[in-house]
């Protein structure tokens, strides 16, 4: 009888570990991104550069995938090149128009048990520079947004839209897009 009671608490125990980890684990997200800014000249990008990583210190698997992308886009890492590829990650804080409704939507989250889903939202801009000894010779800035949801309703969407996979995506595409002039673009 002790045993089955052990067992009994056992599995009760067991299930309330497995919803709180639905629970706190049920995130989907969507990315926007928007090229702001581009310009310089048109400069071949089978090149090699010394890379400049700024921000990334929080963001080191972001920084192995981007490299990735570098290589697969032709371009070489070499710190004795005569131009800087400056890649710069700057986080902005999250502002949303209405913080009555955001503030009360974590409430209702946490009251439903997560049944209605809790929106937050990521903000950072990428910024390319390409410079000389002597000046910036190309620049662009590419804004990332990166929506989220979580609630225990969203569970069979999470496979398809998982954060950290929708960020990635992003940033390796804010890459390619900074990176590509105008020219280039016009020419594809």
């Amino acid at each position: 009888m002790i045993a089955t009671i052990s067992q009994n608490l056992t599995f009760k125990f067991s299930l309330k570990i497995i919803f709180l980890f639905l629970l706190l684990s049920n995130c989907i997200a969507s990315s926007i991104r928007k090229l702001e800014f581009q310009k310089g000249e048109n400069l071949n990008m089978q090149n090699r550069f010394a890379i400049h990583w700024i921000g990334f210190h929080k963001y080191k698997a972001e920084k192995k995938i981007i490299e990735y992308k570098l290589q697969s886009m032709g371009i070489e890492e070499n710190p004795q090149a005569p131009f800087v590829l400056e890649i710069i990650l700057e986080e902005q804080k999250a502002l949303y128009n209405h913080k009555l409704l955001h503030f009360l939507n974590f409430w209702a989250t946490l009251f439903s048990g997560s049944l209605i889903p809790y929106y937050t939202r990521t903000d950072h801009i990428v910024r390319i520079h390409i410079r000389s000894n002597v000046q910036i010779q190309f620049q662009s800035d590419t804004k990332l947004g990166l929506d989220q949801w979580r609630g225990i309703l969203l569970l069979p969407f999470m496979p398809f839209y998982w954060p950290s996979s929708e960020f990635n995506s992003n940033l390796t595409g804010a890459i390619e897009e900074g990176l590509k002039t105008d020219e280039q673009s016009d020419s594809q």
